[in-house]
């Protein structure tokens, strides 16, 4: 019965913020197995990442009450398709990419807080390079991911390690 209901822009918005949450939590455990050389780079996209759900956070209200313009910029899905990984991360981009033509908007509008506005689409510029790079972390692996990949190596059940397992039934999660 669920299968025609349509994501509603506010659930678009929070879908993007777990999947953001996801993708932070993914990296601050890779970066735990690079050298101390990396690890400061890698520290650095988290932090990213995490400025990016305050400005997500603090746009809420375009989602929550949204216009005709916000309905029209985001996808046309349903909710059972978000938990396809490809179409998640399609939402996602879609949503931050939304959001930085709504702060590039404010920053014409709003001069005297320019510096602040180009702060914020710095950061929602560079999450949306994180998640390109990080791109693997939204597939499910496929036949021909080598088998160190695609055994879940965080909980030790053997079970491959999807996106929805990594996020809802791995044991390290609880």
């Amino acid at each position: 019965m669920t299968n025609n209901v349509k994501a509603d822009p506010i659930v678009q918005l929070l879908f993007a913020k777990t999947s953001i949450q996801f993708l932070s939590k993914n990296i601050a455990e890779f970066s735990k197995t690079q050298p101390e050389s990396k690890r400061k780079g890698i520290e650095s996209d988290v932090e990213c990442l995490w400025y990016a759900l305050e400005i997500l956070n603090s746009y809420e209200g375009h989602f929550s009450n949204p216009d005709e313009r916000t309905r029209k910029s985001l996808l046309d899905v349903n909710i059972e398709d978000l938990l396809d990984p490809s179409t998640g991360y399609l939402v996602t981009r879609t949503v931050l990419s939304y959001l930085a033509e709504i702060v590039v908007e404010a920053s014409g509008k709003y001069p005297d807080r320019r510096e602040s506005f180009e702060g914020y689409l710095n950061v929602l510029w560079t999450t949306l390079e994180i998640m390109n790079t990080c791109k693997i972390f939204f597939q499910d692996p496929d036949e021909a991911t080598p088998i160190h990949i695609a055994v879940c190596a965080r909980c030790a059940k053997g079970a491959m390690a999807t996106r929805y397992h990594t996020t809802y039934e791995c044991s390290d999660n609880f």
